[in-house]
């Protein structure tokens, strides 16, 4: 990936040969490692939070009902989001963080032993864990691009931000990059022909738009893995009361959706229903 001021030159290889394309504009949405962030040596801040996160599919003896769980365990959270509830209602996906430096004991543990300890972290409100499949697991960060446009290119997703999945913000916070930058091109008069320099002014506006959200986000999810990974006592009982206020007071848990899904900032045209063309 080439890109200046006068325009984007991307060259890459297919079945042995090697193709150029030119680009007015290019998005990178390529993920954590994006290729095209380190191409272009854009900066980035990196937050270490030394916990791996074991990620499978699972199936339980009670059916989720579109429920989704999350437990937070003295190594970290644990999630358990529900699966293909068309056809079962027992398959969920599970995200569970352990500290870094003990993820290859639990990874290690037969299927049998992983879910006997998976039972035990999370109980029975689904019944018994009765399968696991194929184990992965990644290291947990907090990585932010110090920008996210150069030139005519524009980071968007992972690629820009990844996010601890503490509170599941990251993909939310996508669609919310792919909903205001579908709405900043939206007002580009297709009647004529595009100049670069009106697509680098558009993607200017782009990251001025995306900030705040970015900063909440951020701030959100990044305060919950410093207070939820603290074993302090004192910290420990004033969590549980602070869930025990959200599960009892209808207030608390309106603010805690708004800011999960974004509403306390802009909202696009695409989140408020409307047409962008």
């Amino acid at each position: 990936v080439d890109s200046t001021a006068q325009g984007n030159c991307i060259t890459f290889q297919q079945q042995d040969k090697q193709h150029t394309l030119q680009a007015k504009l290019v998005i990178a949405a390529d993920g954590t490692d994006s290729f095209v962030r380190q191409q272009l040596a854009i900066p980035c801040q990196n937050i270490d939070y030394q916990q791996t996160a074991i990620i499978a599919t699972v199936s339980t003896s009670q059916p989720h009902q579109a429920w989704a769980y999350e437990r937070f365990t003295k190594n970290g959270p644990l999630a358990l989001l529900p699966l293909a509830i068309q056809h079962s209602q027992t398959r969920l996906s599970l995200v569970w963080t352990h500290q870094s430096a003990a993820v290859d004991a639990t990874m290690a543990l037969s299927d049998e032993h992983f879910l006997q300890a998976l039972q035990q972290q999370f109980g029975y409100r689904l019944g018994r864990f009765t399968k696991v499949g194929k184990r992965s697991c990644f290291p947990l960060q907090l990585i932010k691009s110090q920008q996210d446009t150069y030139n005519n290119v524009v980071l968007i997703g992972n690629a820009s931000h990844t996010l601890h999945p503490v509170a599941g913000q990251g993909l939310n916070l996508s669609l919310r990059d792919v909903a205001t930058l579908a709405e900043c091109l939206s007002t580009i008069d297709t009647n004529h022909a595009i100049q670069y320099s009106e697509i680098a002014t558009l993607l200017q506006q782009y990251q001025s738009l995306r900030q705040a959200d970015y900063k909440a986000a951020i701030r959100y999810t990044h305060r919950l893995v410093q207070i939820f990974s603290n074993d302090f006592p004192p910290l420990a009982h004033l969590r549980s009361l602070g869930l025990l206020a959200v599960d009892r007071i209808p207030a608390l848990r309106q603010l805690l959706a708004q800011q999960s899904m974004g509403l306390n900032h802009r909202q696009s045209r695409l989140a408020r229903g409307l047409h962008l063309l």
